[in-house]
């Protein structure tokens, strides 16, 4: 099962997870993985949210299982495959995790991305992701959470050895900001393998 996007810009959504787009997430370390593949190419994800969507004095709130974990203020997820080409973040926003993206994917590309002026309340102001990434010519700028202001990234052990990794090649990672810990990134379960 497959998403492609091209050529499109989301802007202004708002949902309790995944802001423009979202899918299951199975989380780094889960066994069970998603058959689904997300393909964005040359779009734009502006302005969006994982907020809380609750409509009050009425509406559906009445109906509505209140969750404080909005995560994902553009796309959330878990993805078999995930590609985000030539395709702009620009000023997302995530009550929670992930200000941009919130994607576990065992097969990730961002290439050719601007990710710029996003946030998060609590982790990873862009980007919240896991398994296996790979970024490469791609601007993270400008981006802020309490932990990890550009992007917070994890793997898993397996008898003491991480099984998956965070590549990332000539790209810009600059003026990001944490109010904790990282200001760039941060990791847990991590092998990194950074290049200009």
């Amino acid at each position: 099962t497959g998403l492609i996007i091209d050529n499109t810009v989301f802007n202004k959504n708002s949902a309790h997870k995944g802001g423009a787009i979202a899918t299951k997430y199975v989380g780094a370390s889960n066994t069970a993985k998603s058959n689904a593949d997300l393909i964005i190419t040359n779009s734009s994800f502006i302005n969006n949210r994982a907020e809380d969507t609750k409509v009050q004095n009425g509406g559906f709130a009445d109906n509505y299982l209140y969750n404080n974990n909005h995560d994902g203020g553009a796309v959330y997820g878990a993805f078999n495959k995930f590609n985000a080409l030539n395709s702009n973040f620009i000023d997302n926003q995530a009550v929670n995790d992930g200000g941009a993206l919130y994607v576990q994917s065992p097969d990730a590309l961002i290439d050719l991305c601007n990710i710029v002026g996003n946030r998060a309340g609590s982790t990873g102001g862009a980007l919240f992701i896991s398994n296996n990434f790979l970024i490469t010519r791609t601007v993270i700028t400008n981006n802020s959470a309490r932990y990890g202001g550009a992007l917070s990234y994890d793997s898993y052990y397996y008898y003491g050895h991480v099984q998956n990794n965070l590549n990332i090649y000539n790209s810009t990672i600059a003026d990001n900001m944490a109010l904790i810990s990282g200001g760039a990134m941060q990791s847990k379960n991590l092998y990194i393998d950074a290049d200009r």
